[in-house]
């Protein structure tokens, strides 16, 4: 007979919390190529400068977002 138990439940939760930040730094990962291949002309129609740009890129992929 299967019990379930708190242990199993926790290591679950934490299981689908890494899933999802990883889900989230792939997707941070695809949108930074993005902003890196845009012209000076796309980063100007979504309203971003080539110097914001170049920060956002700088910045490491587990960085939070402001």
């Amino acid at each position: 007979m299967f019990t379930y138990s708190v242990a199993n439940s926790r290591v679950g939760r934490l299981a689908g919390r890494a899933w999802r930040l990883v889900g989230r730094w792939r997707r941070w990962r695809y949108e930074r190529s993005l902003l890196a291949a845009m012209t000076g002309a796309e980063l100007k129609d979504v309203g971003i400068s080539r110097a914001d740009a170049h920060e956002e890129l700088r910045r490491s992929f587990w960085s939070r977002r402001p």
